[in-house]
């Protein structure tokens, strides 16, 4: 006796059975000779098909070949599917878990076929089982025997599953529970996916800073070079500084140096911020959520750290603003709401929705920053 339970046909209905749901009164055949069968349902052996006693037995019930193993699987799948059985296939992922896919049970406009002939890519293809529904595949089976199915030839979503261990497993599955089957096609998940993609952006990203500081720091040394190379330049003043006859020189040279450290800052923190929001989208693909702080417990940590009633301009530019030297611009966001605006400490005046407004003075920007009163109120007083 093999150890596979190999169905029958039902020769009434015509349907697919297998052993452990046979009963004694129906007459069923073999898929593979036609001739009739009968059941066996002791309690030693587990329940299977035995040809009617012949001069001419058909082996498939005692030595299965590989081909009819293979039909087989692929009338048990069809079977399955159209009982309604729960199934799930567990598709194994090259970096993570296992990926579930869960199918949908059949409806009255969804077909099981076998053979079933489709166009993909230009050219005729023949699915061992496939899921219609709608006219449309829903999803497609493969039954593995000898060869697997190239990846390139079915369309998403398709398995691909062992002939044996589907018809070991059907065996001994209750039908009142799901049927979880392995998918041998080893497969990247979507999640693990979103990983590598976001990875690859985050090393692209993390290689254009580390160019971006190669940058400056060539452009920086081009510009001490020009300080070196300045035939003004005298050290004989005694007291370790450097002397610069030529004064608008210095000045022109130091500006420079100032706008190369100014262009980099800003490219580099446009950068990162675009690393910043990688990171968090890495953090949900894993799961971890964002923690986020209530209004409240935002301004209950600038209390603690001093932001009282005595919070003046310059403990802004020190601790919470960026402060941009070449311009005298002073851009400050506020560490709620996350609203920026831009400061000029030379002209007196704050640049706000497209122009520049002289009736927002320090004073209502220190009121704004501590969340005192909204920014549309400060604006119309």
């Amino acid at each position: 006796m093999t150890h596979l339970s190999m169905g029958a046909i039902n020769t009434q209905t015509g349907a697919y059975v297998q052993p452990n749901h046979a009963n004694k009164h129906d007459v069923y055949k073999c898929p593979c000779c036609n001739k009739d069968v009968f059941i066996r349902q002791g309690k030693v052996r587990c329940h299977h098909f035995a040809h009617v006693r012949s001069d001419n037995p058909c082996m498939y019930y005692i030595s299965p070949s590989e081909s009819q193993t293979h039909k087989d699987a692929k009338m048990l799948m069809k079977d399955l599917l159209e009982r309604k059985i729960p199934i799930s296939l567990l598709r194994p992922c090259t970096s993570c878990r296992p990926d579930i896919f869960t199918i949908e049970k059949i409806t009255d406009t969804s077909t099981i076929q076998l053979e079933y002939r489709f166009n993909h890519n230009g050219s005729t293809k023949i699915a061992d089982v496939a899921y219609i529904d709608c006219d449309e595949i829903y999803c497609i089976f493969e039954i593995y025997n000898t060869h697997k199915t190239h990846p390139d030839n079915r369309p998403e979503p398709w398995f691909e599953i062992n002939a044996t261990d589907l018809i070991k497993l059907a065996a001994v599955h209750d039908d009142d529970s799901p049927l979880e089957i392995p998918c041998i096609r080893v497969k990247i998940c979507k999640k693990c996916q979103e990983r590598q993609q976001i990875n690859e952006k985050r090393q692209v990203i993390l290689d254009c800073i580390d160019k971006e500081h190669i940058s400056q720091k060539h452009e920086e040394q081009q510009i001490e070079e020009g300080f070196k190379d300045d035939d003004d330049v005298n050290m004989n003043d005694g007291s370790g500084e450097y002397l610069y006859s030529s004064r608008s020189r210095y000045i022109a040279l130091h500006k420079k140096y100032k706008n190369i450290k100014n262009k980099y800052a800003q490219r580099i923190r446009k950068l990162q911020k675009k690393l910043a929001l990688l990171d968090d989208e890495l953090n949900r693909c894993n799961g971890i959520q964002p923690v986020t702080k209530t209004k409240q417990e935002k301004l209950d940590i600038l209390h603690q750290e001093g932001y009282h009633g005595n919070v003046s301009l310059p403990l802004l530019v020190e601790n919470d603003i960026e402060y941009t030297l070449g311009n005298n611009i002073v851009y400050i966001t506020h560490p709620i709401f996350n609203i920026k605006i831009r400061r000029s400490v030379v002209h007196n005046k704050t640049y706000y929705k497209g122009k520049w407004r002289t009736d927002f003075p320090v004073s209502k920007i220190i009121t704004w920053y501590k969340n005192e009163i909204p920014l549309e109120e400060l604006l119309v007083r």
